[in-house]
């Protein structure tokens, strides 16, 4: 048990490494201005890198699914509109009509029409949200040609649950994000959109995006918008409008704009100085209030109908209300009013609004002491009355935003004042993130001081362990061995070694590649699982910045791997597994085989940024065509420098903002 919490121990270290590296990242000054031989390797890297796209747009042309030559349209033209933007419009718009050829090829009177329509809709989302990094203007006569039509209406008759999301929602959806997208580079456009969706008497979510561009590039404009949101949404029902509603969270979940502030004297506060914080402190109270008010009109829920407490929209209950415990469901996501059921009258859908709205606040608790202290006391007596659990799930949140930002000392102030549920997990992560700035006789006081003996003992031997790898000596080495020799797992052995190895790569490369080989031994077999196969990209990714020819050796057994698989899935297609389509892979799928490789296919393609042919090299282990494309797309990415879009990632990108989780098996990551 003391190893398998040594193991979570060192993941959570991970996570924490990861969030401080990342931040440390963005704030690090520019790069130095590249030397003539630096130029000439990029202009020679990034020219093989159009070579190869251009052999991949060819090949393309040859594949059976429309979708998958969509796909390579879409990602050929986001890498070369910097290039040659008239062959990506060309590219663009290959792709439009790819997709519309695809929504004309569905029956729209099927009844599964809309659930057909779904895979071509979310092309449509990566071709409108691509071009729109590029053109605003373009991305918006793409999503007016691309509609989809719009089926007849359900025949008469008892249906059962509820309706679900028609065409016209999705569309709708896009429209909402395309305006919060365009927000950041062509405010005046969104602005323009905005108002017309206002003057429809629509609301978005993305109008608070809108408005918050609009506050740092066009003041006098920020102020006339702002003037007119308030307006209507002051004098709107919040509780029978969740459109309104999701816009006020969005604006409120920021917190205010404070004038004249340019930094934030404490990280994990509330109205943390941000460029999403769109309104002043004066409008922000009055609107923090309305929605105050607004909720304080829920009451506890009949007997029978009590669920959670809040109204949380299960079932038929509460189709409208804000979800409470989801505070990403209010911004970036549109809800679509839903027919009332014959049984629910109005008054009672206004309640279990009213309710969701309650459990909304829960979020914004910080914000309410901070700016309405008056209002703190009471709107926490609400939600006790109404059986919300506040103080638990705030403290869950500042857990989050200290992990990000806080030092060992503001993690170790936090937990002297949480509660006891999250006060021990606080106390682990003030040690892990003291042994993590170095300070090892930090780490250990704090274990020693504030946590029970089975965390603490892990704690203290991951100190030991980082102690041993400080020290580098040949005795030190042998007993690191012999100390991760007696953990449970392989997978324990391959996690601690890279963490190790990842803290004395500075000091000690030389320690840190015998580390790392150790862990290669661990992953030299052919993957018989994806918990393997997610060993051994990690094992690859760690050897990548001190030697790239040995990442592609690490990855050698899994790509063989992969050739057996594939051909397996594709026979099996239709009987074990369904994976493949008209024979043919398609280049996004959900299936964790097409995860895998789209991994191997990023990991890869690290290689590109500094050799494209050892890059290729990697790439041309792949037998399978749709395989091979799909690594070589991510090469020309990576070669280029042109990070991949959220909507081209295809959920699964390695080296993502998703990738501290991904990179850990599913059994640790619900640990966290």
């Amino acid at each position: 048990m003391r190893i398998r919490v040594l193991a979570v121990a060192f993941l959570s270290l991970s996570m924490a490494m990861t969030f401080s590296q990342r931040s440390r990242a963005q704030q690090a000054a520019a790069p130095p201005p590249l030397t003539e031989e630096e130029q000439k390797a990029k202009a020679d890297r990034e020219k093989k890198a159009v070579e190869l796209l251009e052999q991949v747009i060819s090949e393309a042309q040859s594949m059976r699914l429309p979708e998958n030559r969509v796909r390579v349209q879409i990602s050929a033209g986001d890498l070369l509109w910097d290039r040659d933007e008239s062959r990506a419009r060309t590219l663009f718009s290959d792709a439009s009509a790819g997709i519309i050829d695809q929504m004309r090829s569905l029956d729209i009177n099927d009844r599964q029409y809309s659930n057909l329509l779904r895979a071509p809709s979310q092309q449509r989302q990566e071709l409108v949200l691509t071009v729109a990094r590029h053109e605003s203007a373009l991305a918006y006569q793409i999503l007016a040609a691309t509609r989809p039509p719009t089926p007849p209406p359900p025949s008469p008759g008892p249906r059962t649950g509820g309706p679900g999301p028609t065409p016209q929602d999705a569309d709708a959806n896009l429209e909402r994000t395309l305006l919060a997208q365009i927000a950041a580079t062509d405010p005046k456009l969104a602005l323009q959109n905005a108002e017309d969706l206002l003057t429809k008497g629509q609301y978005s979510s993305a109008m608070a995006s809108v408005l918050a561009q609009l506050q740092q590039k066009d003041k006098e404009s920020a102020t006339k918008f702002q003037e007119k949101l308030l307006r209507k949404l002051m004098s709107e029902n919040l509780l029978a409008s969740p459109g309104a509603t999701s816009l006020v969270m969005a604006l409120l979940r920021p917190g205010p704009r404070l004038e004249g502030t340019t930094s934030t004297p404490n990280a994990s506060s509330a109205g943390a100085i941000n460029s999403s914080s769109a309104l002043g402190l004066a409008a922000y109270r009055d609107l923090l209030e309305t929605v105050i008010a607004a909720a304080f009109k829920a009451t506890p829920a009949a007997r029978g109908n009590q669920g959670n407490g809040q109204g949380d929209g299960r079932g038929q209950d509460n189709p409208r209300a804000v979800q409470p415990n989801n505070p990403g469901t209010a911004q970036n996501r549109a809800q679509v009013p839903q027919t009332q059921s014959s049984t629910q009258t109005s008054a009672q859908t206004e309640q279990n609004s009213a309710r969701g709205l309650l459990g909304s606040l829960q979020s914004l608790l910080t914000q309410i002491d901070q700016y309405l202290p008056a209002r703190s006391q009471v709107v926490r007596q609400k939600m006790t009355e109404l059986g919300m659990n506040n103080d638990q799930q705030r403290s869950g949140g500042q857990f989050g935003n200290l992990l990000q930002q806080g030092s060992a000392d503001s993690i170790l102030s936090a937990a002297a004042t949480a509660s006891p549920q999250v006060q021990p997990r606080l106390y682990q992560q003030a040690a892990l993130k003291a042994l993590e700035e170095g300070n090892l006789d930090r780490a250990r006081q704090i274990a020693n001081e504030h946590l029970e003996p089975s965390l603490r003992a892990s704690v203290l031997q991951s100190v030991d362990l980082a102690a041993m790898a400080r020290a580098g000596t040949l005795e030190k080495i042998d007993e690191i061995r012999q100390t991760v020799s007696r953990l449970r797992t392989d997978d324990e052995r391959i996690r601690v070694l890279l963490q190790l190895a990842s803290g004395v790569v500075k000091q000690n490369p030389k320690l840190a590649l015998d580390l790392l080989e150790q862990a290669r031994n661990l992953v030299a077999r052919r993957p018989a699982n994806y918990q393997q196969f997610d060993a051994q990209l990690r094992v690859a990714r760690a050897f990548a910045p001190l030697d790239p020819a040995r990442t592609l050796e690490v990855l050698e057994t899994g790509i063989t791997q992969l050739n057996d698989l594939l051909p397996a899935a594709a026979t099996l297609s239709g009987f074990e597994v369904n994976i493949f389509k008209d024979g043919e892979l398609p280049l996004q799928g959900g299936s964790q085989l097409t995860v895998t490789l789209t991994r191997y296919a990023q990991q890869i393609a690290v290689l590109a940024r500094n050799n494209v042919d050892l890059a290729v090299t990697g790439a041309d282990k792949f037998q399978l065509t749709e395989s091979r494309i799909l690594v070589r797309l991510s090469i020309v990415r990576a070669a280029l420098g042109i990070e991949a879009p959220p909507n081209l990632d295809g959920g699964a990108a390695f080296g993502g903002g998703r990738d501290v989780l991904q990179t850990f098996p599913p059994s640790d990551r619900r640990q966290l």
